[in-house]
């Protein structure tokens, strides 16, 4: 690793409350979705994106890991393939992101920073991947990375490092958590907070949003170009959990938080689950999915809950045509694609 210049992130959040009840206050509307098509080819979608006329799915238990749809929700090809070549990965442990603009789908595979370009895939292309050993960037471990306009994001699970931001160099380290448990528990928060969580990076690359999925806690951080900055905590379920330290999970009586977000410049569209851990464990499952989406301003606070007509697993929003696209649950047959007008 190259010499640092290391800046700890040092604007601890301050203790808070947990708040739920700020859902029933917040502004709410209802909309109807559209299918595009049921019972698309997934076997467990988690991540949605949609990028000029076709969709990327991320199916966690297929042979593949992201798959390329196209407007009609047929499946077309599988972009990111198991394995060990140069352009396949062998784990994917968090879900992917991607630049519009760019037309660049991206994943994490240890020790990996991960490039698929999309339009050199499809017009067969030999030089759609790219691969940065982000080990020989910081040597803290790491589950996620994401791109920033200079250097990366990584995404860490201890209290060594919660984000670090490289480029050659280590720019800052942010090594604060929330003081939301506890006392006698506070050693479990990094796994708390880290299990299975969301980060997404808004557009303009500056600011990004965590948010938990034991308990609902939502808190966004701001890079200056020197330093890392918590700017805002929303606390909305308790965490309830069981293990400790850096092993812990939900069980059955664990509030589900968020199962997806979407980052815009404006705002941040989430999936708020808020059923319990046992409706998940049943046979069969009892809404184990929200039908809400709910969105939040880069303040951290709700500025509106849009009730839909679907459980929704995984989202993406085009602002600009004021549209959801969804990968929706049915009971009857697995999961549907479906467009939702925002107004």
């Amino acid at each position: 690793m190259l010499p640092a210049l290391l800046l700890a992130g040092c604007s601890k959040a301050p203790s808070t409350h947990f708040d739920s009840r700020q859902l029933e206050k917040a502004p709410q509307k209802n909309v109807s979705s559209i299918v595009i098509k049921e019972n698309i080819e997934c076997t467990y979608p988690v991540k949605i994106a949609q990028y000029d006329s076709l969709f990327m799915i991320q199916d966690m238990m297929n042979q593949g890991y992201v798959y390329i749809f196209n407007s009609k929700g047929e499946k077309m090809d599988c972009l990111v393939k198991k394995g060990n070549g140069h352009t396949e990965i062998s784990n994917a442990p968090s879900r992917f992101s991607i630049d519009k603009e760019k037309g660049v789908v991206s994943l994490y595979s240890a020790p990996y920073y991960v490039e698929y370009n999309v339009n050199n895939f499809v017009q067969n292309k030999t030089d759609f991947c790219n691969k940065t050993n982000c080990s020989e960037l910081v040597s803290y471990p790491t589950q996620n990375a994401q791109k920033l306009t200079n250097g990366y994001l990584l995404e860490g699970f201890t209290g060594d490092m919660r984000f670090a931001v490289v480029d050659r160099n280590v720019r800052s380290i942010y090594t604060d958590y929330p003081s939301i448990l506890p006392e006698n528990k506070k050693d479990d928060i990094a796994a708390v907070l880290t299990y299975n969580s969301n980060v997404a990076v808004a557009p303009d690359k500056s600011q990004w949003v965590q948010a938990s999925y034991i308990g609902g806690i939502l808190e966004i951080f701001r890079y200056d170009g020197h330093e890392i900055k918590s700017v805002g905590i929303n606390p909305i379920y308790e965490p309830v959990y069981e293990g400790k330290r850096q092993d812990v999970s939900w069980n059955e009586e664990t509030v589900i938080g968020f199962d997806d977000v979407v980052a815009t410049d404006k705002h941040i569209y989430t999936l708020l689950n808020g059923a319990k851990g046992k409706q998940l464990k049943s046979n069969p499952p009892v809404n184990p999915f929200t039908d809400q989406i709910t969105v939040f301003d880069w303040n951290g606070d709700i500025k509106e809950i849009i009730h839909t007509d679907c459980m929704m697993m995984a989202i993406d929003i085009d602002e600009k045509e004021n549209v959801c696209y969804a990968i929706s649950f049915n009971l009857e047959h697995g999961y549907d694609l479906r467009k939702i007008p925002l107004s």
